[in-house]
């Protein structure tokens, strides 16, 4: 069981490009720590990522979000869409044959609802 997991929020690209650094991987293991990954997207370069950690026997936790366009984290308003993710994202795992340790999901206020309140923030 890892003692610290760190959350990240990138692209498919960008996090396999940052878990390639061999000082990350190292690093990871020596805290026994995991990775939560928002689930962005389900590209080859997010694969080849979680491929990286499983092999490296990093516990892999898969966060559930929408697509930007779609309101990215759940709330009691997209109920449906919450479903109909985590039906693509268990299907993509069980096809890849991948690890996961766990799946998460973020429910929170909409999106718009807290960038407008961090704009009202700002102009006040």
């Amino acid at each position: 069981m890892p003692s610290l997991t760190f959350f990240v929020e990138l692209s498919g690209q960008p996090l396999y490009a940052l878990l390639q650094r061999p000082d990350l991987i190292a690093g990871l293991k020596r805290l026994n720590a995991g990775v939560a990954m928002a689930m962005i997207d389900l590209c080859p370069d997010r694969l080849a990522a979680i491929r990286l950690l499983v092999e490296a026997e990093i516990p892999v936790h898969a966060w559930l979000v929408l697509p930007e366009e779609e309101g990215y984290w759940f709330t009691a308003d997209n109920a449906p869409l919450a479903v109909k993710r985590y039906h693509e994202v268990h299907a993509w795992i069980q096809r890849h044959g991948l690890s996961i340790d766990t799946l998460g999901l973020d429910v929170e206020t909409p999106h718009q609802d807290s960038v407008a309140l961090l704009e009202m923030g700002r102009q006040a």
